[in-house]
């Protein structure tokens, strides 16, 4: 069940979180928490945590792998990089894609009649 909570914003810029937000976040006092904000105007808060460092690092356009390397395809993304509900449905359609090139190139090709 989705809850809702407000924050007020204090004295220079001071945002202070209600405990339930700082515990589903895992932060505590001192830790550093990243906002971007999309092209849709949407603020998206990552906590930089170990874990969520390495992972917005692995994101990161310029460090994502280009090519896959058996199938020679371009490289999908790591779905949790996706930022918008378009760059979801974009992916989903080319993982869709990527399933029917690759079901027709183990298919058997329909053999020809011999005269």
């Amino acid at each position: 069940m989705a809850a809702q909570y407000r924050a007020k914003l204090g004295h220079g810029g001071q945002l202070m979180l209600p405990a339930p937000i700082r515990q589903a976040l895992r932060i505590v006092e001192g830790d550093e928490i990243e906002f971007t904000v999309t092209d849709y105007g949407k603020v998206v808060l990552h906590t930089m945590t170990d874990d969520a460092t390495e992972k917005r690092w692995f994101c990161k356009p310029e460090w994502r792998v280009e090519k896959d390397e058996n199938t020679k395809q371009p490289a999908l993304p790591d779905p949790s990089c996706l930022d918008t509900d378009e760059d979801l449905f974009r992916y989903l359609e080319d993982l869709e894609r990527l399933k029917e090139q690759a079901q027709s190139a183990t298919s058997p090709a329909a053999e020809a009649p011999q005269h």
